[in-house]
């Protein structure tokens, strides 16, 4: 058993964060003392953390309201993190894994007075607002990474774009977002009642059709489903599409147009337990758009770093998306899926899905060996190794 301790501060609901759980559970294995500092919604997740000697400790953080009252909840949540950590009686052994958000800018100097890891879900931006530096005056992100003890991206392009933009003096760890299940978290027992019941309803729903499933946030600017409901309709009666998750208004707006018997759409499911969604799946879907004006904005979709594309891959699942570089790239290496190339439309899709469904058995073994090319515990081994 490791000496230090590894402190996970995520100020967002771990249930929210599938990568997370699995980090959680890998780093367990590898025998570190794992304590995660964040908000949680209690589940069956994270009873299995406690007994297996993971400590959680809730903080939340809400940004909500008016500037005043943001800035307070920042000065408030900044204390209670500052107390847990004395309480911790955090050394310089322990390492703080801190999961990047808006909140480095007003604990960036915390985080300094001790050795962490800055892990980002996404690539930010690196430019401010003046009312931001007025706001912020000392908070400057490249100085944030550069004396980090590591930083870790879970996409390789992304990486090495941001290595070039903060002057990083080496790239980056790429973690890549693959679950980790453990053996034994799906099986039935376990299972909240009202998860079953949406189980088995599914189930009846979709016995003996071709399940074409997206899971994941629903965002009309970025995550754009409207082309692949309207293909769903254009194909023969025994094909039905799932949409499952959670998102923005565009949710609703998509169930009340396109909502019917072979449309389905699912509210998020706590983690793992979507992933029975995923098992019942014939093809699963991406949808990345890029949004302009933003370097951001426009980076994040097209160097996509999804894990759903490894819940898809872990049942060998054939994927379709449109076209960006961070999918094709795979699609193409591994033969596991195919892109829609722009303009996308509804008449492409069907014929991307049709084609998938001609030659199944090869784009499943295809996503089958593309799950299998990365070793999870192995990267994050190397770089609690390289970092020491």
């Amino acid at each position: 058993m490791s000496e230090k301790r590894i402190i996970i501060i995520m100020h967002n609901d771990l249930m929210h964060y599938p990568p997370m759980i699995s980090l959680i559970d890998i780093l367990s294995e590898l025998g570190e003392h794992v304590t995660y500092i964040g908000d949680y919604t209690e589940s069956p997740t994270t009873r299995r953390f406690i007994s297996s000697g993971v400590n959680l400790i809730k903080l939340g953080y809400k940004r909500t309201g008016s500037q005043f009252n943001r800035l307070r909840a920042q000065f408030i949540y900044k204390k209670e993190l500052e107390k847990i950590l004395k309480d911790l009686a955090v050394n310089q052994l322990d390492l703080l894994w801190y999961v990047y958000s808006d909140s480095a800018t007003f604990l960036h100097d915390l985080l300094s007075r001790y050795r962490y890891i800055v892990h980002y879900y996404e690539f930010d931006r690196l430019e401010y607002s003046w009312k931001f530096k007025l706001l912020y005056p000392s908070f400057d992100q490249s100085t944030l990474v550069q004396k980090a003890a590591g930083v870790v991206h879970c996409e390789y392009n992304r990486a090495q774009i941001f290595k070039g933009m903060t002057g990083l003096k080496k790239c980056p760890f790429v973690l890549p977002n693959k679950p980790y299940i453990k053996e034994g978290v799906l099986d039935e027992p376990n299972m909240p009642q009202n998860i079953k019941l949406l189980i088995d309803e599914i189930k009846q729903k979709t016995e003996g059709k071709k399940v074409i499933l997206y899971q994941g946030i629903f965002n009309s600017s970025e995550r754009k489903l409207e082309e692949f409901c309207q293909a769903v309709n254009l194909l023969q009666d025994d094909y039905v599409l799932i949409a499952m998750g959670r998102g923005d208004n565009s949710y609703n707006q998509l169930q009340q147009k396109y909502a019917s018997n072979r449309i389905i759409f699912i509210p998020f499911v706590i983690p793992p337990y979507h992933l029975l969604i995923t098992q019942l799946a014939s093809i699963g879907v991406l949808s990345y758009s890029p949004m302009s004006k933003t370097f951001y904005g426009v980076v994040n979709p097209i160097y996509c770093a999804p894990n759903k594309i490894f819940e898809y891959s872990k049942f060998n699942k054939p994927m379709i998306s449109n076209d960006i570089p961070g999918l094709r790239n795979i699609f193409e290496k591994f033969n596991c899926g195919l892109v829609v190339e722009d303009p996308i439309s509804a008449e492409k899709v069907k014929e991307q899905i049709m084609k998938i469904f001609e030659n199944y058995d090869t784009f499943s073994e295809g996503a089958n060996n593309y799950y299998n090319s990365i070793d999870i515990h192995d990267i994050v081994r190397n770089i609690i190794k390289s970092i020491g």
